[in-house]
């Protein structure tokens, strides 16, 4: 009987102690909230701006340390770095939105927003990548998106696609692009690249020559570069032509410089 009576005792004396410590437990979180909800943070614009870097779905980060190609707006080649020394290279396929496509009827609008995505990646020194864990499409392709920080300006990808309306929003279906949706596409692209191309001809001073070629989804780690975009721009709105055929050496057209001399100030 004492032995029973004994142990009824102990029970409820662990029961009480449970319960007392959920109870501390529950008056701890309250106080806490209690003091948030009378001590709201202020926020600054800039922090609005910085926060959603670190969003919760952005399980793994990492460091870009080169950008090897852009095969279209939302697609993009580049090597990272995981840690440890060790370097990965990876096709990153931006989230929740689509370009326009490098071939086919959306070829005209495709190709400038491939440009303008490089070379807004290439202004940038500390990309980085955030994704979720094993996030990859049917390509195999991860699916992640591109941020950077740098001298206070915050940058992501996608926002800046879609604000400047060269991209659309992915959602249950991909989108497609009509062909005045395409033209305008290409006009904006177009005027987006055209200072960065004058400013990159008027410093140029070793001539202007085509990139040396990589295979197609290549894995050599060769980098992208302003001089591959900038070529690239300038031949496919004719502002540069072959000087020889056959020739790597290209000139600038007539065209460019018609543009040159409309846009320069009278004297």
């Amino acid at each position: 009987m004492k032995i029973g009576l004994h142990q009824r005792t102990t029970g409820n004396t662990l029961i009480t102690l449970f319960c007392l410590t959920a109870l501390a437990v529950v008056a701890v979180v309250q106080s806490i909230r209690d003091h948030h909800a009378s001590n709201p943070e202020k926020v600054t614009q800039e922090e609005r701006t910085v926060k959603p870097l670190a969003e919760p779905f952005s399980i793994h980060t990492y460091r870009i340390e080169a950008i090897l190609d852009v095969f279209d707006g939302d697609t993009v080649r580049a090597m990272i770095y995981q840690g440890f020394d060790n370097f990965k290279v990876v096709d990153i396929r931006i989230r929740d939105i689509n370009t326009p496509e490098c071939k086919g009827e959306e070829k005209a609008a495709g190709i400038p927003v491939k440009l303008v995505v490089a070379n807004k990646l290439l202004s940038f020194d500390d990309l980085r990548t955030y994704d979720g864990p094993n996030l990859r499409d049917k390509y195999g392709r991860f699916l992640s998106s591109i941020r950077a920080c740098q001298h206070e300006v915050c940058f992501d990808l996608a926002h800046y696609l879609l604000r400047e309306n060269l991209a659309k929003k992915y959602g249950a279906t991909k989108p497609t692009f009509s062909e005045e949706e395409i033209a305008n596409i290409r006009k904006l692209a177009h005027d987006i690249l055209l200072p960065e191309f004058k400013k990159w001809v008027e410093e140029e001073k070793c001539g202007f020559r085509k990139p040396s070629k990589v295979p197609p989804r290549s894995r050599i780690a060769i980098s992208l570069s302003k001089q591959d975009v900038m070529v690239e721009y300038g031949l496919e709105f004719g502002y540069l032509e072959e000087a020889e055929e056959g020739k790597d050496i290209l000139k600038i057209t007539d065209l460019f410089l018609k543009l040159h001399r409309a846009d320069s100030p009278v004297e």
